[in-house]
């Protein structure tokens, strides 16, 4: 097995993966119809999730997605889940926008990582996966600075 380590100082690829239950997501959508979902998701995202045949599933998706940006850019960091939207171009391409550009370009100032932090250097690349049949929805979040 190969091992790879990013450097703190000069990181210029960062993963992050997350993968939930889809019946925990459903779980909490259920118990707390209105706190969740206002505390987590923006509103572009509630109407997409609230506009499927299962919800809970796409719920479940964008949650993963937030959490596996987290881990990506630094798990230590005060991101707040609504600075984090998952969006689509074009009805097919999915993107993270929202404040978590602002957050990612703060990020690389507070930790001096000796990047440019201007926007044309960083991209974020996004893969969702979600089943009934498993229970489970997944992501991976990849950012590169470029």
């Amino acid at each position: 097995m190969t091992r790879v380590s990013f450097s703190q100082q000069n990181p210029r690829f960062r993963i992050g993966f997350d993968i939930v239950s889809i019946s925990r997501i459903d779980g909490l959508l259920q118990d707390y119809p209105q706190r969740f979902r206002e505390r987590v998701f923006t509103t572009e995202e509630k109407q997409y999730c609230e506009n499927r045949v299962y919800p809970a599933q796409h719920y479940a998706a964008r949650w993963a997605v937030k959490e596996a940006y987290i881990k990506a850019i630094n798990p230590d960091s005060q991101i707040h889940y609504k600075d984090i939207e998952l969006s689509r171009i074009d009805g097919t391409d999915l993107v993270v926008t929202g404040s978590a550009y602002d957050t990612l370009s703060n990020n690389l100032k507070n930790n001096n990582y000796e990047l440019d932090s201007d926007f044309d250097n960083i991209h974020i690349d996004v893969s969702t996966v979600h089943s009934i049949e498993t229970d489970t929805a997944g992501a991976i979040v990849a950012v590169s600075f470029i």
